[in-house]
């Protein structure tokens, strides 16, 4: 039961994502609305994962470990920002709370949140991709020859990645080159969202694909340690 809760939340969570993420598809209203539901969403998924926070400060730091560590602190902080700037920026659902903040430093911390958040979130994804795949059981499925179509599928769907990425102008808001973000309001719904789901493959592609080269890296010197006590 609690792994379909877990499964239904992160499922829900990354539709949120790409539905904030395309904002002049929709109202002001709607995005507060989905924004609220992203955050109840994502304190869910942290109660349901709880036990990775009273591990933190037990056992050894790898490098792995630390990376995670690192993405997982990056993640927490970005939707931190976005709750706070996006309270404060709220013209409908939550402008009695009233907190204080200075518009213009609130609307970068947004588009810095809207953009580190989903990058990041896109690597918190590839990091426990293989967690995924085991909740939904799917890689049980797959025969030798369909894991290696899934990774040359994989691999062209993340350089076009690559593409959207620059497409969009991710690099002029990840790095607040600009204080506002340029929206094609006649744009077509799909070619947006296929972009975004590239660019997040992309994400998921790095996170995954890095930390399995860094994983066989130090088993192939854990065993070379091995055999070489054992020959002494």
């Amino acid at each position: 039961m609690k792994q379909k809760v877990k499964i239904t939340t992160d499922i829900l969570m990354i539709l949120c994502l790409f539905i904030l993420s395309g904002y002049q598809f929709f109202t002001q209203e709607v995005h507060e609305w989905l924004g609220m539901v992203m955050f109840i969403l994502f304190i869910i998924h942290n109660v349901l994962n709880f036990h990775w926070y009273s591990k933190i400060i037990k056992g050894r730091y790898s490098i792995i470990r630390i990376i995670y560590l690192v993405i997982n602190i990056l993640v927490l902080i970005s939707m931190l920002v976005q709750m706070y700037s996006g309270i404060v920026m709220s013209q409908y659902i939550l402008t009695s709370l009233n907190i204080p903040g200075h518009i213009s430093t609130v609307r970068k911390l947004h588009i810095l949140g809207a953009y580190w958040g989903f990058i990041l979130i896109g690597l918190h994804l590839g990091i426990h991709w293989n967690t995924l795949i085991k909740r939904i059981k799917i890689k049980k499925y797959l025969s030798i020859n369909l894991s290696a179509l899934s990774f040359i599928l994989s691999m062209i769907i993340a350089l076009y990645g690559i593409y959207a990425f620059l497409k969009r102008d991710f690099l002029t808001y990840l790095f607040l080159k600009s204080e506002f973000v340029f929206m094609n309001f006649s744009e077509f719904q799909l070619f947006f969202y296929i972009d975004y789901l590239a660019i997040i493959s992309l994400c998921v592609f790095i996170a995954h694909y890095g930390t399995k080269i860094l994983l066989n890296k130090r088993r192939q010197y854990n065993d070379k340690k091995s055999n070489s006590n054992n020959s002494v």
